[in-house]
């Protein structure tokens, strides 16, 4: 029984001591309060913080954006050498890299909308182009399946 009011008394204590502590204390540290600062203006900064960015637009892709592609003889659904298709990557025409990784062949989007075959010896080399390429390469979509 003694143990009982022991154990009461004690969270007594620490609600009461938990009760008394002041506003300034429960900031975070790195936080100043704002004395000048109205109702209003807090309510804002909140409203701002929880919001959505805004969408980002994206310009339209006309035929002027790709005028002269690097190789105009390769044609739609062709098969190329790896050593076109890494100059065509680090020249920053593709688009979009699929990688077959049963028949080690690429499938290459180029941004002019056409699509080119590559049979490769082994998936490092497709990486290994595409680090080497950076930025330039940095909105190229890979897929393997």
């Amino acid at each position: 029984m003694k143990i009982k009011w022991i154990f009461v008394v004690l969270m007594i204590a620490v609600l009461t001591l938990t009760g008394c502590q002041s506003a300034e204390s429960t900031q975070a540290p790195d936080q100043e309060s704002e004395e000048g600062s109205t109702s209003e203006q807090v309510v804002d900064e909140g409203q701002a913080q929880d919001a959505y960015p805004a969408p980002v637009e994206i310009a339209p892709i006309t035929e002027d954006a790709y005028p002269d592609p690097l190789y105009p003889d390769i044609v739609d659904g062709a098969e190329v050498e790896w050593e076109q298709a890494e100059a065509i990557i680090l020249n920053g025409e593709v688009s979009l890299i699929n990688l077959q990784s049963e028949t080690m062949r690429v499938m290459m989007g180029l941004k002019d909308g056409r699509l080119l075959v590559v049979v490769i010896e082994g998936a490092a080399q497709v990486h290994e182009t595409l680090a080497l390429c950076g930025d330039l390469c940095r909105y190229v979509v890979f897929t393997q399946d």
